[in-house]
């Protein structure tokens, strides 16, 4: 799964950096406890106003594929509710975008011996 916030480049361009730090980390607050405390999966790496999150790596009994397209619904009513706490503070609402893909993967380390990451490696439909 990718989340991501939409045109947020251009409002992070105009706005005050408290501000920007603020919203992202209000995003980030609650759509990342949605993939790893409702729906079991794992935030992998934050890409700058988004994140990637694996559902079901190393279980072989997991329904990663329900378990990613409901945390994407629950995401989309957990910023809409953010939404409306911004709107009260009188700020413009935060547009996302998420992509869901399924298959299988590579789920490991790469890299270097001095530094490795966990990610998922293939091309899922």
């Amino acid at each position: 799964m990718f989340v991501d916030m939409r045109s947020w480049t251009a409002r992070a361009s105009v706005s005050a950096p408290a501000d920007v730090v603020e919203v992202m980390n209000d995003f980030f607050r609650v759509t990342v406890r949605v993939v790893e405390e409702e729906h079991r999966g794992m935030v992998n790496k934050y890409l700058g106003d988004g994140f990637m999150a694996i559902f079901g790596a190393g279980e072989s009994d997991s329904d990663h594929a329900q378990d990613a397209v409901a945390a994407g619904r629950e995401i989309l009513s957990a910023v809409n509710r953010l939404n409306d706490e911004l709107a009260a503070k009188g700020q413009a609402p935060i547009r996302i975008g998420i992509g869901i893909h399924c298959g299988p993967a590579i789920v490991g380390s790469i890299g270097t011996p001095q530094r490795l990451e966990f990610t998922a490696i293939d091309e899922t439909l």
